[in-house]
């Protein structure tokens, strides 16, 4: 297990392997992602195992623990514990192992959230607040409330919501969306785009261009969308 993860690059680090994260291993693993759950209860490891998950047994708030998961190359580390206190304090060691890392953290209590920030936290999930609003959600727009569900449901085949990276292909840069036929020819529906500013232009019409640095949200059927994408890769 060592070897495989020293082999490992653009990985996922995994901090807790409790309810949230095995739910969060199994979606990540459902997409391709590489895998690589911190725990430190031991008892834990043989699940993982049985799941097709790498797991390291040790406290994530270890600088070493992180050095051996391959901090240093990995894309992306979520910090899910139900501990506060910890996930601050893992977001803190990983951002100073991995200033380019990004980091989301779990937090449980809305004071926690700037610290978590201050400490180099890329995003913060607060599942209390999540839970609520899509509670509220279900009540007052209980259509949208489905449609939200199918998108998030991995094994919902008819319905993908996806994001095609510019930089992944450049063959998009520079013409408008009309002239990439995204509709017509791949069934696609192009949600959004998200400039390189930040900012989204929600319900893009046809006259509008892709610049190098955006990314392009897309709702289809998975198979138009990555043929849509290998179109328009190199």
């Amino acid at each position: 297990m060592k070897r495989q993860i020293s082999e490992l690059h653009d990985n996922y680090i995994i901090c807790g392997f409790g309810r949230m994260g095995q739910l969060l291993s199994h979606e990540l693993q459902h997409h391709g992602r590489p895998v690589v759950v911190v725990e430190k209860d031991a008892n834990l490891q043989t699940d993982a195992t049985k799941r097709g998950f790498m797991m390291f047994v040790g406290n994530a708030t270890e600088e070493d623990v992180l050095t051996a998961v391959g901090i240093e190359r990995a894309k992306c580390l979520v910090s899910a514990l139900p501990s506060d206190a910890e996930n601050v304090f893992i977001t803190l060691t990983a951002r100073n192992l991995n200033p380019k890392l990004q980091i989301i953290s779990r937090a449980e209590l809305q004071s926690t959230e700037k610290k978590l920030r201050q400490a180099g936290a890329s995003r913060v999930v607060m599942p209390t607040v999540v839970g609520a609003r899509q509670m509220a959600r279900m009540i007052t727009h209980p259509a949208t409330a489905d449609l939200m569900d199918l998108v998030a449901q991995s094994g919902f085949e008819d319905l993908e919501l996806d994001e095609i990276a510019i930089s992944q292909a450049p063959s998009l840069a520079g013409i408008t969306l009309k002239q990439t036929e995204a509709w017509r020819k791949h069934k696609l529906l192009v949600v959004a785009v998200k400039r390189i500013d930040g900012q989204y232009s929600f319900n893009p019409n046809g006259g509008d261009s892709f610049e190098a640095g955006d990314i392009v949200v897309v709702m289809g059927h998975g198979k138009d969308i990555e043929r849509f994408r290998n179109e328009h890769v190199g």
